[in-house]
């Protein structure tokens, strides 16, 4: 599928602990580029899953393939790291996970603040 637009990215992020580890700071372009700019309804398996502006859905394999598409075997993350580093972005109140034993919901923080016109 291709993907169209943009994302508004802040200088500001150069302050952040997380622009010093580019794995960290590839995981936070990646979650920034995944999320809905509009409302939208998805489909996951039999069920309806209603997405806000800033939300996308990701679960543990599909974030790990899709991270890792096209990089060499030394630079691979596993999915159980990338959802670590997904609880440590909690942490740091950059984004909210809302898990299932599905899929989780993740909600960029401040999408508005920072993505809207």
């Amino acid at each position: 599928m291709a993907r169209r637009g943009y994302i508004k990215m802040y200088r500001q992020i150069m302050d952040d602990d997380v622009w010093c580890d580019s794995d960290k700071f590839k995981l936070w372009s990646y979650c920034l580029m995944k999320a809905c700019h509009k409302p939208q309804n998805v489909l996951v398996g039999n069920r309806i899953v209603r997405l806000d502006k800033g939300q996308f859905i990701t679960g543990r394999n599909d974030i790990e393939e899709e991270y890792n598409r096209n990089c060499k075997k030394k630079d691979y993350i596993t999915g159980v790291t990338l959802f670590r580093w997904l609880k440590l972005f909690e942490k740091m109140d950059m984004i909210s996970i809302d898990s299932t034993n599905k899929y989780s919901v993740i909600t960029v923080s401040n999408w508005d603040k920072y993505q809207n016109k």
